[in-house]
C-alpha cells in the first residue's frame, strides 16, 4: 500500500518539476536582483496551489477508490498522502530553489536536517510497533516538511509577490514546460502500471514483492537525480553567461562523466 500511494506524490512532484522548478531553473539565470524575487514569488505562490489543488484531489481519490473497489486500507494511506503532500512537495520546491541558485551547501544541510528528522521518527514508531504504511507517511511529511518550512522563513528576503506577475509567470511556466510534463507522466505510468495490475489481479503480498525488489534498481535514482540537479542548473546558468557554446561545453563534460558513473554503479550493483 505504501508502494502504490507513492505513485500519488510522483505525480505531484514531476507536474512541480516540470512546470515551477525547471523553468524557474532556467528564466531566473536571466534576471537581475529584483525581477528574480519577483519570479520567485510567483512560483512559491504556483507551488503552493499545487500543493493544495493535489491534496483535494487525492480526497477526491479515496471517495473513488472506496465506490469502486473497496480497499479499505489503501484509504486511509491515501488520506495520509493528502495530509503530508504540502509538506513535502515544500520541501521539494526548496531543495530546486536552492539548486537552481547553485547552492549546494543549503541543499546538504537542508537534506540532512530531513533525513535525521524521518529516520529518527519512523525507528521510533518501529521501537513502538507503530510503524505502518499510513504512520510512516506522516513521519516523513513532518520529516520534510519542518526544515522546508525553516528554509523558506530564512530566505522569505528573496520572494516578493505581486499579483499581476502571478497568471503571467504560470503561463510562460506552462508554455515551457507542458510537453516535459507530458512525458513524465507518461513514464511514471509505466512504471507505476505492473504494481497497480498486480494489486488487482493477484493480492498486495505480490504487490509488495514487486515492489521490494524494484527498489533495487531504484538505487541509481540518487546519481541521476544528482547529475540532473547539477548540470540542468549549471546548463541554465552557462546559456545566460555564454550562450549556446557555453552549453555545449558543458554537455560534453555531463557526457562523459555521466557515461563512467553509471558503467561503475552498474558494476557495484552487479556485484
Amino acid at each position: 500500500m505504501y508502494a502504490l500511494t507513492f505513485a500519488i506524490y510522483l505525480l505531484f512532484a514531476c507536474t512541480q518539476e516540470a512546470l515551477i522548478s525547471t523553468p524557474y531553473t532556467v528564466f531566473s539565470n536571466r534576471l537581475n536582483k529584483t525581477l528574480r524575487r519577483t519570479l520567485s514569488g510567483s512560483v512559491l505562490l504556483h507551488n503552493l496551489t499545487l500543493s493544495l489543488g493535489g491534496a483535494i484531489l487525492t480526497l477526491l481519490t479515496i471517495a473513488i477508490i472506496r465506490l469502486s473497489y473497496g480497499y479499505e486500507v489503501l484509504h486511509s494511506v491515501i488520506m495520509a498522502m493528502a495530509i503530508v503532500l504540502p509538506a513535502t512537495l515544500l520541501w521539494e520546491f526548496s531543495r530546486r530553489f536552492a539548486i537552481a541558485h547553485l547552492q549546494f551547501g543549503n541543499v546538504l544541510v537542508l537534506d540532512t536536517a530531513t533525513a535525521i528528522s524521518q529516520v529518527m521518527a519512523i525507528s521510533c514508531l518501529a521501537w513502538q510497533d507503530s510503524l505502518a504504511a499510513t504512520t510512516a507517511y506522516l513521519a516523513l511529511g513532518v520529516g520534510a516538511g519542518l526544515p522546508a518550512a525553516t528554509f523558506c522563513w530564512l530566505r522569505r528576503a528573496e520572494f516578493q509577490f505581486d499579483r499581476r506577475k502571478v497568471v503571467q509567470d504560470w503561463t510562460e511556466n506552462w508554455q515551457f514546460g507542458r510537453w516535459v510534463l507530458s512525458g513524465q507522466i507518461i513514464g511514471l505510468v509505466q512504471g507505476f502500471c505492473p504494481a497497480w495490475v498486480l494489486l488487482f489481479a493477484i493480492d498486495e503480498a505480490a504487490t509488495g514483492v514487486f515492489s521490494a525488489c524494484t527498489n533495487i534498481v531504484l538505487l541509481s535514482n540518487p546519481l541521476i537525480l544528482a547529475m540532473a540537479n547539477l548540470y540542468g542548473a549549471t546548463t541554465a546558468r552557462a546559456y545566460a553567461d555564454g550562450g549556446p557554446v557555453a552549453v555545449r561545453r558543458v554537455v560534453r563534460s555531463a557526457s562523459i562523466l555521466g557515461v563512467s558513473a553509471m558503467l561503475g554503479l552498474w558494476i557495484f550493483l552487479s556485484f
